[in-house]
């Protein structure tokens, strides 16, 4: 958020050291000529037609877009992250690069983009620094009824229809201009006490520049210090796993059970292949700076991310080869587990299915050399899996959420996770509280805040922003 900030605090200190009055500081009207933008659409998990890109692509022309729109961009998603904004940052890297401006902090100059994702369902808007300056997207009120604008559609399964709404209400001028008003008018509640007073124009807007300017400089610092340890993380291990990896894709490959499902060996191709093309960038690492700390952030997830897959493939490799040690510890974490789940549990239908399920698991500890151990394992593993499904409808209904699994390299991650429908109840549990705990933040806050989302898991700084719906 710090570079989103300091380029807000910058327009804004412009025009208001030069006392502009606020009405002449409205959006100058647009005319409403067909765009030359580029269209493109970045559809990873093909859930339009060629016809649903090719409508995107001849109506968007026809939005009478201002010229300061060079491209515009719709990416949608079947399944997302949580927070949308990563989602689509890693879609743009991998797939349109040029989407990202020269200091890898920012969106490409003249570039719109508009998302939406279906699951956990979210939708999006995002632009260069320059258009959301002159749309008012950094973050605020338009933002917010930008998101809004496209939701009818978009509930009712009309994707192509809600994107184009997006790209049309972010850059209408009087849109804009009524939101603008709006913003002007909470300023008197203290949401924008920038403006301030006309008379205190130039001390306020001083005040609030140094006091921004100070936690800019503080922010940058802090991003800084962590991109230098981020480097030194990756330099630290890099090398070592490098040196074996080979070693660990071979164990990988050679899983035999049940759990080594196909969705596991794609989550280790995944994150082998991250590994892989870090090799370039750890050959041109240079001096960490708050500027490319994000690259160092991401290099850094994806070794700890190798890490933790390579844990995870040694625990399962063990286990299948009879370490009885191994066998007991996964068995331990399980019961663990299903006692918690337990004491959620009110419905005793719901009790008696986990209790059965923890009685086989601690008939195995006893057994743990067991020829079949593998087969008794998966089979638990499965059966749990029905159980907690009946948790999650019967007990933990407060909220609708969605409830996603670990992946093979993530810390949460546990032996079997993913197959059938298991996820640890305490990962589900968590989920289960984040969930509650949004919404009712979502209904604590009042009608004039502003609900979009403009962070990054990565620290970038991108303009524009995300919500759920």
């Amino acid at each position: 958020m710090d570079a989103k900030v300091f380029r807000i605090i910058a327009a804004l200190g412009t025009a208001l050291m030069l006392c502009v009055p606020t009405a002449l500081l409205l959006p100058i009207a647009q005319a409403t000529v067909a765009t030359k933008a580029a269209v493109s659409v970045l559809d990873p998990q093909d859930m339009l037609t060629d016809q649903d890109e090719a409508l995107l692509a001849t109506e968007t022309e026809k939005l009478g877009l201002p010229e300061s729109v060079q491209t515009v961009t719709y990416v949608v998603f079947r399944t997302n992250d949580e927070n949308l904004n990563d989602t689509v940052e890693r879609e743009i890297r991998a797939s349109k690069p040029e989407l990202i401006a020269d200091n890898n902090d920012a969106w490409s100059p003249g570039a719109l983009i508009i998302a939406y994702g279906a699951e956990p369902r979210q939708n999006g808007a995002y632009c260069g620094d320059d258009l959301c300056t002159q749309f008012r997207l950094f973050e605020g009120r338009h933002l917010d009824r930008t998101l809004e604008a496209m939701r009818p559609a978009l509930k009712k399964g009309n994707i192509t229809v809600g994107l184009l709404e997006g790209a049309r209400y972010a850059a209408d001028a009087d849109a804009i201009a009524a939101d603008q008003v709006q913003d002007e008018k909470d300023a008197e509640n203290g949401k924008w006490l920038l403006y301030g007073f006309l008379g205190f124009v130039g001390i306020g807007t001083v005040a609030a520049g140094a006091a921004t300017m100070r936690s800019v400089k503080r922010t940058r610092q802090r991003r800084t210090q962590q991109a230098v340890d981020d480097q030194k993380f990756v330099l630290q291990h890099y090398g070592e796993i490098a040196h074996r990896l080979d070693q660990i894709d071979i164990r990988a490959n050679s899983l035999t059970s049940d759990l080594a499902n196909d969705e596991l060996r794609e989550q280790w191709q995944e994150v082998r292949d991250r590994f892989v093309k870090l090799h370039e960038t750890v050959d041109q690492f240079t001096v960490p700076t708050y500027r490319n700390a994000a690259s160092y952030a991401e290099a850094r997830t994806t070794v700890e991310h190798l890490r933790q897959a390579e844990k995870n493939i040694d625990s399962l490799w063990d286990m299948e080869h009879g370490d009885e040690q191994r066998r007991r510890r996964e068995l331990v974490r399980l019961y663990d587990d299903i006692v918690r789940a337990q004491a959620k549990v009110h419905s005793m239908h719901v009790r008696n299915r986990l209790h059965e399920v923890e009685e086989r698991i601690t008939a195995l500890k006893d057994n743990t050399a067991a020829p079949d151990f593998m087969d008794q394992y998966v089979g638990i593993i499965h059966d749990y899996g029905l159980a907690l499904e009946l948790v999650r409808e019967q007990e933990l209904r407060k909220v609708k959420t969605t409830y996603h699994a670990p992946k093979l390299y993530e810390p949460d991650y546990r032996i079997g996770t993913g197959y059938g429908s298991y996820i640890p109840f305490a990962v589900v549990y968590t989920q289960y509280n984040s969930a509650v705990s949004a919404a009712a933040a979502q209904r604590a806050s009042s009608s004039s805040s502003y609900s979009a989302n403009t962070s990054f898991s990565s620290g970038f700084s991108g303009g524009g922003g995300s919500g759920s719906f």
